[in-house]
C-alpha cells in the first residue's frame, strides 16, 4: 500500500500494518519510502509503532499493509518509552548504553550484518 509523491515518482508514503485495534480494524503507520521494485520499498525513515524494520531496509509490502524484510539495511531502530519524558541525563545514558551494544553487536562473526 503507497501513496506516491508528485514530487518524485520513487519517493512516497508506505502503510505499514502495526496490528488491529480492539474494534478488530487493522492500525497502520505511514512512513516515508523509495521504490525499488514492484511491491518493493526501501524504508528512508524509521517507524515509531511498527516492529521489526528500520530506515533502510528494503521492503516487500502486502496490500493490507503486511510486510517481509527482504535483508537488513544498515541501521536500528530504536523504541523507547518512558512513564515520564525523557530528562537529557536519562536520554544521554540510554543513548550511552545502546552505542556499547551496537559495538559488541558490529564484533559478532556475521560483523553485525544479521540477526
Amino acid at each position: 500500500m503507497s501513496i506516491v509523491s508528485p514530487a518524485d515518482s520513487n519517493r512516497r508514503h508506505v502503510a505499514l500494518r502495526v496490528g488491529f485495534a480492539g474494534s478488530g480494524r487493522p492500525v497502520f503507520e505511514t512512513l516515508p519510502a523509495r521504490a525499488v521494485g514492484p511491491d518493493s520499498y526501501e524504508l528512508m525513515g524509521g517507524p515509531g509503532m511498527v516492529e521489526g524494520c528500520a530506515a533502510g531496509d528494503p521492503l516487500k509490502i502486502d496490500a493490507d499493509g503486511r510486510f517481509q524484510i527482504e535483508r537488513r539495511g544498515p541501521n536500528l531502530c530504536v523504541q523507547a518509552f518512558g512513564g515520564t519524558p525523557f530528562t537529557a541525563e536519562s536520554l544521554e545514558c540510554l543513548i550511552s548504553a545502546f552505542a556499547r551494544w551496537v559495538a559488541w553487536w558490529r564484533r559478532l562473526p556475521t560483523g553485525g550484518s544479521s540477526w
